[in-house]
């Protein structure tokens, strides 16, 4: 769809992998929406969070999804994160969480 903009670059990698290509402290903002598993989050959170600007928003999708058995939530993950950085703004709209650097 977007192959043909060139202001868009296409990485076929993994979430954890293209984070990598971008040096820290690079973009405004952030948008998550990849594999609803406990690690991924947390490894998409670490990996992509360090490349935000100061002040800079990272997006989260899903925020209320859990296991249909309960066992996991994707709401468990960024509170751990958001706990462990000690981040002080953070807010959900609906399903979306935002969480400022």
């Amino acid at each position: 769809k977007f192959s043909n903009f060139s202001n868009v670059q296409i990485h076929k990698r993994n979430s954890t992998e293209a984070s990598k290509l971008f040096k820290d402290n690079y973009f405004d903002y952030i948008y998550i929406d990849a594999e609803h598993t406990y690690d991924a989050v947390i490894s998409d959170i670490n990996s992509w969070y360090p490349k935000l600007k100061k002040n800079g928003y990272l997006f989260g999708d899903d925020y209320y999804w859990r296991e249909k058995d309960n066992s996991f939530s994707l709401q468990k993950a960024y509170q751990d994160f958001i706990r462990e950085k000690d981040i002080k703004e953070w807010c959900v709209f609906k399903s979306q969480i935002i969480i400022k650097k």
